[in-house]
Order: C-alpha cells, then sequence, then structure tokens
C-alpha cells in the first residue's frame, strides 16, 4: 500500500522481462494482488521512535520491492536506528543465504550488539 500499482496484466509482463533483464530476481507477480487492494495507497510517513534503544535496520543495495534509499531514509529519520546495508541482491534477507547478515542479526536479538554497517556480496 505504499504506492499506486498499474491494474494492466501488460505491465506486470513489461516489469518482469526488465527484471530478468537486470537481476537474478526474474518476478513482477508479487505485486499483482497490491493493484486491487480495496484501498488507496498511503504515503510513507516519518518514524521517529525517539528515546529508543538501537533500532536494526537491514537494507539489501538490491531490492525491488523495497529500494535501498527506504532504509537509508528511514534509518536517517531515526534517531536510534542503525542500518546493516547487505551489498546484495535480496529481499527479507535474515534467515537466508546470506551468512553476514544472519550472525550479524542473531547477534544483535540476542545480546543488543548493534552491527557493522555493511555485509558484502556472498
Amino acid at each position: 500500500m505504499d504506492r499506486r500499482h498499474p491494474t494492466d496484466l501488460a505491465a506486470y509482463e513489461e516489469m518482469a522481462e526488465a527484471l530478468r533483464r537486470a537481476s537474478r530476481l526474474g518476478s513482477a507477480d508479487g505485486w499483482l494482488p497490491c493493484a486491487f487492494l480495496p484501498t488507496s495507497p498511503v504515503e510513507p510517513h516519518v518514524v521517529r521512535a525517539e528515546g529508543a534503544p538501537p533500532i536494526l535496520l537491514v537494507g539489501s543495495t538490491v531490492d525491488a520491492a523495497t529500494p535501498y534509499r527506504w532504509a537509508q531514509a528511514l534509518a536517517t529519520s531515526m534517531p536510534s536506528a542503525v542500518l546493516l546495508t547487505n551489498e546484495d541482491v535480496g529481499h527479507a534477507v535474515y534467515g537466508g543465504d546470506v551468512p553476514c547478515v544472519n550472525a550479524a542479526v542473531t547477534r544483535y536479538l540476542v545480546d543488543l550488539t548493534p552491527p557493522a554497517p555493511r555485509c558484502p556480496p556472498v
């Protein structure tokens, strides 16, 4: 609900072809249900969380669903945010194939140790 989505199937076919050419993702069909939600999109808003302990955010530099610039903007708006950058393709990468992200997030969840700012490509 963070932006309008086309309702024409041809637009998704074009996006899928562009994704196949540009990345390992290759599919745009995950966005199709969003086009028919029974509500209007809601513009993202600033989240502050003043006084919160360190909040870990993970952003991938190649993520078609949630662009890295969104993670950067969220981190900038939250004084206690720590942005861990996954320098690779991925969405919801924790628990996946990126050992650096898995180790950093687990360490944070277990002992609240903020990670180093970058995870190199696998």
